[in-house]
């Protein structure tokens, strides 16, 4: 019996683990998609309203098509969805103008500074997660690994206001992917948290909007649509698999294996827009590579590190 739960616990977390892989590759599109989307011509939260409202109908239809229960969040349940879905908001905001402002790799570079401090905080103060050995070796890899990638000069291009963004984007995001593990899941499916975390983020898309006077308009062609479409397939599909991910691993390790997101990026850039990368930076992905595998495959009982 107690081989068999021993068995199906390592199995969910390689699940787990290649759940975060996955939404790795698909972040890998952020900044190429933005780059695209911020060329449109219209107004930022005009086109996250619109992307939101594509999605819960998405969603929407999904649940009704597979005939799964729809049940609304009542009472503490709502209240922890809503929090979720602003510090999901609020991180897409403050990442979109950094890269948009600011070169993709420092927009990179301080938005994962922040997911790796927030990750490694929020798992050992907030879920009790132990500090082992295992993690300290493949924390130093992966922060090695980012420093080769961007060992060009800083260069700000408009304001350091920008990478503080980027970086509490960073923080924010791994609060966002981690909330599944205190979300009451035992009612909701995440098929439906990712239904309410959209239509939430539609709501304060679309307040925002308003205060900002912007102009709401639906785009209609296609050069401008297509992006937006991506978008929403990236939402989606990552909702599912970050809510899986971060279910069935620890925040720490899920934060190291979604530096690979890097790693997609950087070749994304490179057969996209042809940014052929350095020596460093190929040497850096190799390095980050190295972490993420190490931060799954290593021992699950090794020395045990306390922070005190």
């Amino acid at each position: 019996m107690t081989s068999n739960m021993t068995g199906k616990y390592a199995r969910n977390e390689i699940f787990g683990a290649s759940a975060i892989f996955g939404a790795a590759f698909l972040y890998g599109w952020f900044g190429i998609l933005i780059r695209f989307v911020g060329k449109s011509g219209i107004d930022t939260f005009v086109q996250i309203t619109f992307r939101s409202a594509i999605a819960s109908l998405v969603l929407l239809t999904i649940i009704l098509l597979t005939r799964s229960k729809l049940s609304f969040p009542r009472g503490k349940s709502l209240v922890f969805y809503i929090i979720r879905s602003l510090f999901g908001f609020a991180s897409f905001t403050l990442s979109y103008f950094a890269i948009l402002n600011e070169s993709i790799a420092l927009g990179y570079l301080f938005f994962y500074g922040g997911f790796l401090v927030g990750g490694y905080l929020l798992g050992h103060f907030a879920f009790k997660e132990k500090f082992r050995v295992s993690k300290l070796i493949a924390l130093i890899m992966a922060v090695v690994g980012v420093l080769q990638i961007f060992t060009a000069p800083i260069i700000i291009q408009k304001s350091i206001i920008y990478l503080f963004m980027a970086f509490f984007a960073g923080v924010l995001s791994v609060c966002w992917s981690s909330f599944p593990k205190i979300l009451p899941h035992h009612k909701h499916s995440q098929l439906e948290s990712n239904l309410f975390d959209s239509v939430i983020g539609f709501i304060s898309a679309m307040i925002v909007g308003l205060l900002l006077r912007e102009k709401f308009v639906i785009p209609m062609q296609f050069d401008i649509l297509w992006p937006q479409l991506l978008f929403v397939a990236q939402t989606v599909i990552n909702g599912q698999l970050m809510i899986y991910g971060f279910k069935h691993i620890e925040a720490q390790i899920g934060s190291l294996i979604m530096l690979l997101e890097i790693v997609f990026a950087v070749g994304l850039a490179f057969l996209i827009f042809k940014e052929v990368p350095s020596v460093p930076t190929i040497s850096g992905c190799i390095v980050i590579m190295i972490a993420s595998i190490i931060s799954v495959f290593a021992e699950k009982q090794p020395q045990v590190m306390q922070i005190p």
